[in-house]
């Protein structure tokens, strides 16, 4: 038979009760400051806290989550800390006092994102679907202090229902957790009948789980923007509208989650869009028209003679005149608004750039100074 694979938690209390000091137990290194030990404690705080487990697992979330709780309480405290490094210098045991108290306050670890909580403001989900509000709100973890950051909308469904329809959905991010909840629809066959159906779900991501996010625009004019969500289970990629996302950034790096950024100019695409869309749409609602007008002639038995009349009329009054310069003016507008948005800078793509232009100008001063020393 093959061997059962530890479950998280088992596996977490294998390397906390294997570690050699209390700085292996919060995986900081003896060198870390108060804030790095703060945020390692609040990063394992929310990944083994009892009350997100699961009722068999519970005791073995206590006996980590202790371990943890003690090894930050001497290693915040200004006073115990020396002492500990000391003994732990010397090979000696360290005894903590029997005053110690309860401990840390959970909540208000969680809570606090030391540099940047002033830039934080209540999310809203007021615009959206009353369902979709009531499972966010109900799957808020009180407890832990975790408030609603930041709300968009989902243009297109998760990439775990990709062959759904999506009929709501949102990307929430909170101080603790991303947050995917949307609503598909899709088609199905049951005893020869065709079937729809509708589904909510949650998925739900908590920062410390997340290996790193990734960033992607396409696109300048009329961007797209994709976010992906890599964690050990798998990725998830969301379609998101042209939204400001830095607070989605400012919550990643006080979990100290990576995020990469990806850019598509996508010039072509956006110059076609440009150019042929307001042609193309013209040209479509021209051709309905004349076909609602045949089909008027041929309720009364002019076929021919109706679209012809809908056309020697229009032009007797300029309105085909107009017709294309309101197109003109559109495709002008829409270009100009192409060859402005490319003229300008991009954020995204000044992020996604920067390792290369880092390493061009780190070339560019290596071969100054080889050529210095000549």
């Amino acid at each position: 038979m093959p061997e059962e694979t530890p479950s998280p938690l088992d596996a977490a209390l294998e390397r906390v009760q294997a570690a050699r000091n209390k700085y292996e137990i919060l995986e900081v290194p003896p060198s870390a400051n108060g804030h790095e030990i703060r945020r390692a404690y609040r990063r394992l705080a929310l990944l083994y806290h009892p009350d997100r487990a699961h009722e068999a697992e519970r005791e073995t979330a206590h006996l980590i989550f202790g371990e943890m709780t003690a090894a930050y309480r001497v290693l915040i405290d200004p006073e115990k800390r020396p002492l500990y490094d000391r003994a732990l210098a010397r090979g000696e045991e360290y005894r903590e006092s029997a005053e110690a108290g309860d401990g840390p306050n959970l909540s208000s670890i969680l809570t606090d994102i030391e540099l940047h909580e002033h830039v934080f403001t209540e999310g809203t989900l007021d615009s959206h679907d009353d369902k979709l509000r009531s499972i966010v709100t109900g799957n808020l973890i009180a407890e832990l202090g975790e408030k609603v950051v930041f709300v968009c909308r989902l243009l297109r469904p998760p990439s775990s229902a990709a062959k759904a329809t999506l009929k709501a959905g949102a990307l929430v991010i909170t101080n603790l957790r991303l947050l995917l909840p949307y609503c598909v629809e899709w088609e199905g066959t049951e005893d020869g009948n065709k079937v729809k159906y509708t589904s909510w779900s949650m998925p739900n991501y908590p920062f410390p789980e997340v290996r790193k996010l990734i960033l992607r625009q396409s696109g300048h004019a009329w961007p797209e923007f994709t976010l992906t969500i890599e964690t050990e289970e798998g990725s998830e990629v969301a379609g998101l509208p042209n939204a400001s996302l830095a607070l989605l950034l400012v919550v990643a790096h006080s979990w100290e989650v990576p995020v990469e950024t990806q850019w598509e100019p996508a010039r072509q695409r956006e110059s076609r869009f440009a150019l042929a869309e307001a042609w193309q749409t013209s040209a479509i609602c021209f051709v309905c028209l004349m076909a609602l007008a045949a089909g008027v002639g041929l309720f009364f038995g002019r076929l021919i003679d109706t679209p012809v009349w809908l056309w020697e009329t229009c032009a007797e009054f300029g309105v085909w005149q107009i017709w294309f310069f309101l197109t003109a003016c559109l495709s002008a507008k829409r270009l100009t608004a192409w060859w402005t948005a490319h003229q300008n800078l991009n954020l995204l793509a000044l992020l996604a750039n920067a390792p290369a232009a880092v390493k061009d100008e780190k070339e560019k001063a290596a071969v100054a100074v080889s050529a210095s020393s000549l």
